[in-house]
């Protein structure tokens, strides 16, 4: 039987977690004009920045497991 999967406000504890996927999102990006490492960095910036500064109102949504994050969106 498949585990129920929970949504939830992202809390401040969950920032490593998601900056985590950053590297995945910008591999996903298909950016070919920019390197692979000026599309990581602005990758990882702008997560920084919506977790940080990101104006109200701004929620951040963490899905997990058992416990165990599975992903998360941000909506601004």
């Amino acid at each position: 039987m498949t585990k129920p999967i929970s949504i939830r406000v992202a809390l401040k504890t969950d920032h490593d977690f998601i900056l985590s996927l950053s590297q995945d999102l910008a591999n996903v990006a298909e950016l070919s004009w920019h390197s692979d490492n000026t599309v990581q960095k602005m990758q990882h910036e702008y997560m920084l920045e919506v977790l940080i500064n990101a104006p109200e109102p701004n929620t951040t949504l963490i899905a997990e497991q058992i416990g165990t994050s599975l992903g998360f969106n941000s909506r601004m």
